[in-house]
Formats: C-alpha cells, sequence, structure tokens
C-alpha cells in the first residue's frame, strides 16, 4: 500500500516536471521566432534547449527518442521561416543599395533593420600599357556569395538537438540544420532570387569595365594605318575627329568611381591615361586631316582661280562667232564645275569648321573658307549672267550664222531623235545618250 502512494508520488512529481520541461521548451521555441536574427542569439537559444532535454534525459522519461523527432521538427519550421524571412531582407539590402548608388538627388531611404553587405573595391588599371581589373570583377561574385552563405549559415550552421552526442564520423546534414533549404517555401523562392540579384549586379559591373577595357584599343591602335584607310574622303576624317572629341568628353567628369551595390569600381588612374591618350591620336589625326583640308582646299581654289582668269580674259563682245560660242562655253562649263563641287564646298566649310574649333594651327599661306568663297562668288556671276535669255537673245541676233547655225542644230536633233525612237536597236527601252555610251563609233541610225 505505501509502495503504491510513493510510486504515485513519484508520477505525480514527474508529470510536474514534465510539465515544467514542456512550458520552458515552448517559450524557448516562441523566443526563437521573435528574437533578432544573429548566429548569437540562436545558438543561446538553441543551447537552453539542449540543457532542458539533458535533464529530461537524466530523468528517464521513455520515448523520448520519439518526441525529440516531433519537437525538433517544430524548431526546423521556426526556423524555416527564420532563414526565408532573412533571405528576403538579404535580397531587400542588395536591392536597396543599387537605389542608393542612383545620386544625390534620389529620394529614397532604405529600411533600418536590413542586413549590411560588405562593400567591394575593384580598381581598373593600367600597366605596361596593359588595362587589367584588380581584383578581377570574378571575385566579387564569389564574395557575395560567401555574404549569402555566411548570412543564411547563420541558421544551417545550427547545432541539432540531440539526447546522445553525434559519432564523430556522422553527416553535417545530420549534426546541423543544413537541410532548411530543402524546406523553403515557394520552391525556394527567395534563395534564387538572391542568385537573381547578384548575377544581375555582376552582369552589370561585367559590361561596365568592358567599356573601360575597350580603352585599351587606343594603346594598340596603329595611327599610320588609321591615316592610310582615311584616304582623302574628307568627311571619314570629320567623322573620325568629332567621335574622338565626344569619346574623350564621354570620360571626362569628375567622378572616379562607380558604384553597383556593394561593388565599387574605381577607374580614377585610368581615366587621366585615357584622356592623355585620346589628345596625342586627336592631334595627330587632326594634323593628318589639316594636311589633307590644305591640299584639297588649294587644289580647288587654283581651279576656280584659273576658271576666273580665263573668263576675265575674254569677251561675249567676240571678233567672231566662234570666239563667242567658245565664250559661252566657257562659262557654262565654269558654272557647271561650281555647281558639280557644291558638295565639295560644304564638306570643306564643315572641316574648316572642326580645324577652328579644334585649335589647329594653320599656315600663313593657308587658304581660308572666306577666302576661297569669294573667289567662288567672283567667277559664279558670270556664268548666271551672260547666260540670261537677255543676252543669249542679244547674241544670236548680233551674230546670224550663229542663229542659222542655232536652227539647223535644234533641227536635225530633232529629226535625229524623232529617228531613234522608231528605228531604236533591238527595240531597247533606254535613251540616245545611253545607247551611244554602249555602242561607240556604231551606226545606231541604220542598224
Amino acid at each position: 500500500m505505501f509502495n503504491l502512494s510513493d510510486d504515485v508520488l513519484d508520477l505525480q512529481d514527474s508529470v510536474d516536471d514534465l510539465v515544467q520541461f514542456d512550458e520552458r521548451l515552448q517559450t524557448l521555441l516562441a523566443s526563437l521566432d521573435t528574437i533578432e536574427y544573429s548566429s548569437e542569439n540562436f545558438v543561446a537559444i538553441l543551447d537552453k534547449m539542449q540543457a532542458v532535454i539533458d535533464e529530461m534525459k537524466e530523468a528517464e522519461y521513455a520515448n523520448m527518442d520519439a518526441w525529440l523527432t516531433g519537437f525538433d521538427h517544430h524548431v526546423e519550421s521556426v526556423l524555416v521561416r527564420r532563414l526565408n524571412e532573412a533571405l528576403g531582407l538579404w535580397c531587400t539590402a542588395l536591392e536597396e543599395s543599387r537605389k542608393e548608388n542612383k545620386g544625390w538627388d534620389f529620394d529614397h531611404k532604405a529600411p533600418d533593420d536590413l542586413p549590411i553587405i560588405k562593400t567591394m573595391r575593384h580598381e581598373i588599371l593600367l600597366r605596361n600599357q596593359r588595362m587589367y581589373v584588380s581584383p578581377p570583377q570574378q571575385q566579387a561574385l564569389t564574395n557575395l556569395l560567401l555574404q549569402l552563405q555566411e548570412h543564411a549559415g547563420t541558421v544551417t550552421s545550427l547545432k541539432r538537438l540531440r539526447i546522445t552526442p553525434y559519432a564523430s564520423d556522422a553527416l553535417q546534414s545530420k549534426q546541423r540544420y543544413m537541410t532548411l533549404l530543402q524546406r523553403l517555401p515557394s520552391n525556394g523562392e527567395q534563395l534564387r532570387r538572391a542568385y537573381q540579384l547578384i548575377h544581375g549586379t555582376l552582369n552589370d559591373v561585367d559590361n561596365y569595365v568592358k567599356t573601360w577595357l575597350q580603352y585599351q584599343a587606343l594603346w594598340d591602335i596603329n595611327t599610320a594605318s588609321v591615316v592610310s584607310s582615311l584616304g582623302n574622303d574628307l568627311k571619314r576624317w570629320q567623322e573620325m575627329l568629332v567621335t574622338i572629341v565626344a569619346a574623350q568628353r564621354a570620360i571626362d567628369t569628375d567622378a572616379t568611381t562607380k558604384n553597383f551595390g556593394p561593388i565599387e569600381v574605381d577607374f580614377t588612374q585610368v581615366q587621366a591615361r585615357v584622356s592623355l591618350k585620346y589628345d596625342s591620336i586627336q592631334k595627330e589625326i587632326l594634323t593628318n586631316f589639316g594636311s589633307e583640308m590644305g591640299s584639297t582646299s588649294n587644289k580647288f581654289y587654283t581651279t576656280i582661280h584659273f576658271q576666273r582668269e580665263k573668263l576675265e580674259q575674254m569677251s561675249i563682245h567676240g571678233a567672231n562667232t566662234a570666239d563667242s560660242i567658245g565664250y559661252i562655253g566657257l562659262v557654262q562649263r565654269s558654272r557647271k564645275s561650281i555647281d558639280d563641287n557644291q558638295d565639295l564646298i560644304e564638306v570643306l566649310r564643315a572641316g574648316m569648321k572642326i580645324l577652328e574649333r579644334q585649335r589647329f594651327p594653320f599656315p600663313e599661306d593657308w587658304k581660308t573658307m572666306e577666302y576661297i568663297e569669294g573667289e567662288t562668288l567672283v567667277a559664279c556671276p558670270a556664268p548666271s549672267r551672260f547666260c540670261s535669255p537677255t543676252i543669249t537673245s542679244f547674241l544670236l541676233v548680233s551674230h546670224p550664222p550663229t542663229l542659222h547655225l542655232h536652227s539647223r542644230t535644234v533641227s536635225e536633233c530633232s529629226h535625229s531623235c524623232a529617228l531613234w525612237y522608231r528605228r531604236r536597236v533591238g527595240g531597247l527601252q533606254v535613251h540616245p545618250q545611253q545607247a551611244l555610251r554602249r555602242h561607240p563609233g556604231r551606226d545606231l541610225w541604220n542598224a
């Protein structure tokens, strides 16, 4: 009778102790869900849980293995929620760091409870005429992945609750909560998002670095081959000079770094050296362009000047009809020459402006655009004046033989054209002038 009473009291004490153990564990489990996300806090709570479990083991409660399996599942559920939340905040921290780098006028404030992502600095350097990145941008990928792994490891590296110590050869997944990554909700959506953000950031860094590494071509290029390829095409020369100036202005900024969230690209060293290299190439190209411009403008000026002098030496009131006709032909050729060279005049005008803007040292005997245009204006009015209907009529009236020759020529041309269209070669739908070019010296009228 007394033994039964003692057993009942012992059972009652064991039940009371068990209730207290359970209350302590539930309190710790609740705090595990709300405590600040840090390895120290989680370890402290799990150590307290392990201490309770050790006390329960000493009390020799039955079915401890089955009970611990169920309780550990509850712990995993809480840790999975904390891990998923932590991954989401890490992604937000990376996104917010990108937003903060948009500039001083970007009105945005990041939340205060975001994890800190360490900044990585990469320099673009130039040594022995070779550009490179130090450290390589691939190291930024490794660094970000390690930081993500460390952030997730705050939970996944925690030691599991146990009844007996694990054997030394036990799997790490059994000793720690590494399998929590497999239980993330939505098939690990937050983890995939983190990897996408990391690779997206690295792609932006790679593309930006490539724009700087492209300037390596400035040291690899052979300026003589560039000059040779441009030849005497003044438009291409102008496009080249404009491109060089635009490219130089693109890097001529006060900024010396570019940030992509936690990744900083420092281009201080190469910025000045690339600008100086552009100056050197621009001066060399400008010198050769100036030489080409001078040669072309002098040649054009000589042609116009010769035509003007020849016109001044002749007169419409020639001694005979042949002189008058020769004068009219010269006037027409002069006007046609100027009309045909309007594009060249525009190119020369644009080229002169580029030379002036880029401070080309003009030689003393340089034919300026004002000089060339003045010579053109002197030669150009003569053709329009002497080819007017009034002067033409006066010439025809003053020289009857010319009038007769004019009428006969017009009549013969009309007759020849009419004959051509009736008896064209092979029935081809071509103009008479085209046919003459195709069949030089052939009697096309009797073909």
